[in-house]
């Protein structure tokens, strides 16, 4: 199985290790690209997995690091690019897909890739304090809007909401992978609500 990190900043570094550990118990020939364009800036070191020596490095470089020191036999291919409608296509295949992007144009751009293509998708995105989604490409239009961009990627206390979001992801996928359901989680202030598409 091939599967697909949309994004690489601090809610991914919580959020694929665990992702790849679920993968890899049901898997036996996985591998895994990240997609990013960005680089590690002082202030994404806070609150990820980022670490300090390589600041300044393409956060999928500097995150492929990160992962071989844990998954060692892990195929990693990271892929330094912003993601758009026009190059897309280039992205090696692939056929599980985790967005974590934090815009809505870039969130579109991959739904709207995988939807053509039938290709799963989820979603997981923090907004603030208290506001998480986890949802599959079908929900996609409902669960989210355009709307400003907020500056979540450098403020520590957002590392709980990212766990929280890693875990109701775990939960998803593993639904998914064992049961064939797609169950989208919404969270506000904690409450958590499950939506279920299949």
């Amino acid at each position: 199985m091939r599967v697909a990190f949309f994004g690489c900043g601090f809610l991914t570094t919580w959020l694929a290790p665990a992702l790849i550990k679920l993968f890899m118990s049901r898997e036996r020939d996985l591998s895994i690209i990240l997609i990013d364009a960005e680089r590690v800036e002082p202030e994404n070191l806070e609150n990820s997995m980022f670490v300090h020596p390589y600041a300044g490095q393409y956060k999928t470089t500097n995150f492929s690091r990160l992962l071989r020191m844990v998954f060692p036999s892990l195929k990693i291919t990271p892929v330094n690019m912003r993601v758009r409608r026009t190059n897309i296509g280039r992205i090696p295949n692939f056929d599980f897909a985790v967005c974590t992007f934090d815009n809505f144009e870039s969130r579109k751009v991959v739904n709207d890739y995988c939807t053509e293509e039938n290709l799963d998708l989820l979603h997981v995105g923090v907004g603030d304090l208290s506001s998480v989604a986890v949802v599959w490409r079908e929900g996609f239009y409902k669960a989210f809007r355009e709307r400003a961009q907020e500056r979540v990627c450098e403020r520590v206390d957002m590392i709980k909401m990212a766990l929280l979001a890693s875990s109701l992801a775990l939960k998803a996928v593993e639904e998914y992978l064992d049961k064939g359901r797609k169950i989208s989680y919404i969270a506000t202030n904690f409450r958590v609500v499950k939506i279920s598409y299949i």
